[in-house]
Order: C-alpha cells, then sequence, then structure tokens
C-alpha cells in the first residue's frame, strides 16, 4: 500500500516535469519562428541591398563609358584644332 502511494507520488511528479518540459518546448517553438521571421526579413533587406549594390555598379560602368567617350570626344576636338591652326 505505502508502495503505490509512493509509485503514485513519483507519478505525478514525473507528469509536472512533463507539463514543465512542454511549456518549455512551447517557449523555445515560439522564440524560434521568431527567429525565423527576422532571419527572412534580415535576408530580405540582404537581398535588396545586393540588388542596390548591383544597380551602383551598373550605374558606375555607364558613368565610366561616358567619360571614355568624352575623353575621345576631346581627343577629336584637339585634332581638329590642331588641323584648323596649321591650315589657318
Amino acid at each position: 500500500m505505502e508502495q503505490a502511494s509512493h509509485d503514485r507520488e513519483h507519478a505525478s511528479d514525473d507528469m509536472e516535469h512533463a507539463s514543465d518540459d512542454m511549456e518549455h518546448a512551447s517557449h523555445d517553438r515560439e522564440h524560434t519562428h521568431h527567429d525565423m521571421v527576422h532571419a527572412g526579413h534580415d535576408m530580405e533587406h540582404a537581398s535588396n541591398d545586393m540588388e542596390h549594390a548591383s544597380d551602383d555598379m551598373e550605374h558606375a560602368s555607364d558613368d565610366i563609358e561616358h567619360a571614355i567617350n568624352d575623353m575621345e570626344h576631346a581627343s577629336h576636338d584637339r585634332e581638329h584644332a590642331s588641323h584648323d591652326r596649321l591650315t589657318c
């Protein structure tokens, strides 16, 4: 009889521990979900930042191309000016 009472007490303690463990697991799952949502937002921001960086590099490439064209035009203008001086 005393053993049965002792076993019941242990079973009650085990159930209480199991309940605590389930509560902790629920909190952990909630925190994990929040972390995943934050990570998703961070990845979205990183993707947007990479897209902006790509756009900026494309603009820089266009600017370099324009600068090269401007230098070629300036060189041609100098050649014309030199030719004009020689013929005048």
